[in-house]
């Protein structure tokens, strides 16, 4: 039976798993009167300091209904220990959904908006709107989402039960990108072009025959290729340029569940 707060890091060029510390951080388990393995890890990441090569690892733990962040950094011999952080600006999404991707040194989170305004029909945040964590500062923001996602509901297009289901996120070449599906119509990717200015840029939208609810894009290709992955285990590459999309694996059922994205060099040592 795994740990509820067990994580492993896995080196893909070797092969070679860290198990990082089940425990929690000391300020968490002192502060809250916690036993030392309360709580269940609802996300997780993992990212790499450019300015520093530092790795470190983030988790968000779910404690009664509060979520309680923690980082780690994380090296070879595993020497470090949980450190707690202030917790995320609002509640964030935890579904396995691509509602979390790390770029350049930042994690980024969906925020939650949904489940708030079904309990007291009040929004807690705009919907889109995306909690990041600088893993070199160690400090908490708030990225306002694409413009046309916060109308959405507005002009009638959809419902916020059937936004919360639509948005996801994914990363391309260094850039973080809202993922709009809006089955049986299509499928929109805006990127974020302007962090400081939050703007956001759309620059592919998949055709219908692509969009189905259950299908989720994992990366964005420089050539505009778009790998998706989908609920019965599938993973394609679907171009948009062309119309054409092709099946490039699938995943046995034991393993479907827990998958990532390298993107280095796998001959480098």
């Amino acid at each position: 039976m795994l740990h509820p707060l067990c994580l492993w890091v896995l080196n893909p060029a070797t092969g070679v798993t860290v198990a990082l510390p089940k425990n929690h951080s000391d300020e968490i388990a002192a502060g809250r009167g916690m036993m030392m393995y309360h709580g269940k890890v609802e996300s997780h990441a993992f990212g790499e300091i450019s300015s520093t090569g530092v790795y470190k690892a983030l988790r968000i733990i779910r404690f009664y209904q509060r979520q309680l962040c923690e980082v780690i950094a994380v090296d070879g011999n595993n020497q470090d220990m949980w450190r707690k952080m202030q917790g995320p600006p609002a509640t964030i999404c935890c579904s396995k959904q691509m509602r979390c991707v790390v770029v350049d040194g930042v994690v980024y989170f969906m925020m939650e908006f949904y489940t708030t305004y079904f309990e007291i029909v009040v929004l807690p945040v705009e919907p889109g709107s995306i909690a990041s964590f600088n893993l070199e500062t160690e400090k908490w923001m708030t990225v306002q989402g694409p413009e046309v996602v916060h109308r959405h509901v507005q002009d009638g297009d959809s419902t916020y039960s059937e936004l919360n289901l639509q948005l996801s996120l994914a990363d391309s070449g260094g850039c973080l990108v809202t993922v709009h599906n809006i089955p049986p119509i299509r499928m929109d990717l805006w990127f974020l072009t302007d962090s400081e200015t939050g703007m956001w840029v759309k620059k592919f939208s998949l055709p219908s025959q692509f969009i189905i609810v259950t299908v989720h894009p994992l990366l964005v290709l420089d050539d505009g290729r778009v790998y998706t992955r989908s609920v019965n285990k599938e993973f394609r590459s679907e171009d948009p340029g062309t119309g054409t999309c092709a099946t490039v694996f699938e995943a046995s059922r034991s393993s479907y569940k827990h998958f990532g994205i390298y993107t280095g060099n796998l001959l480098s040592s």
